[in-house]
Protein backbone atom coordinates (compact mmCIF):
# COMPACT_ATOMS: atom_id res chain seq x y z
CA UNK A 1 0.00 0.00 0.00
CA UNK A 2 1.09 3.58 -0.57
CA UNK A 3 1.77 5.41 2.70
CA UNK A 4 1.88 8.91 1.21
CA UNK A 5 -1.58 10.00 -0.01
CA UNK A 6 0.09 12.23 -2.62
CA UNK A 7 3.17 10.30 -3.76
CA UNK A 8 5.64 11.79 -6.18
CA UNK A 9 6.00 10.33 -9.66
CA UNK A 10 9.27 8.74 -8.55
CA UNK A 11 7.58 7.30 -5.46
CA UNK A 12 4.60 5.91 -7.36
CA UNK A 13 6.94 4.43 -9.95
CA UNK A 14 8.78 2.53 -7.23
CA UNK A 15 5.78 1.49 -5.16
CA UNK A 16 3.05 1.19 -7.75
CA UNK A 17 5.23 -0.43 -10.42
CA UNK A 18 5.98 -3.19 -7.92
CA UNK A 19 2.23 -3.70 -7.53
CA UNK A 20 1.71 -3.58 -11.30
CA UNK A 21 4.42 -6.14 -11.94
CA UNK A 22 2.67 -8.51 -9.56
CA UNK A 23 -0.89 -8.01 -10.74
CA UNK A 24 -0.63 -6.45 -14.20
CA UNK A 25 2.39 -8.01 -15.87
CA UNK A 26 1.85 -6.04 -19.08
CA UNK A 27 2.37 -2.70 -17.32
CA UNK A 28 6.11 -2.76 -16.71
CA UNK A 29 7.30 0.64 -17.94
CA UNK A 30 6.98 3.95 -16.10
CA UNK A 31 4.52 5.54 -18.51
CA UNK A 32 2.07 2.64 -18.35
CA UNK A 33 2.46 2.40 -14.61
CA UNK A 34 1.70 6.09 -14.22
CA UNK A 35 -1.34 5.85 -16.48
CA UNK A 36 -2.66 2.93 -14.46
CA UNK A 37 -1.94 4.81 -11.24
CA UNK A 38 -3.94 7.77 -12.51
CA UNK A 39 -6.84 5.49 -13.35
CA UNK A 40 -6.98 4.05 -9.85
CA UNK A 41 -5.83 7.11 -7.88
CA UNK A 42 -6.84 10.12 -10.00
CA UNK A 43 -7.14 12.47 -7.01
CA UNK A 44 -3.71 11.51 -5.72
CA UNK A 45 -1.66 12.33 -8.81
CA UNK A 46 -0.02 15.68 -9.37
CA UNK A 47 1.52 16.86 -12.63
Amino acid sequence: TLKDPTPSVEGLCMCFRRHLKKHYARYTDDASAIEQFKKYYPSNTRA
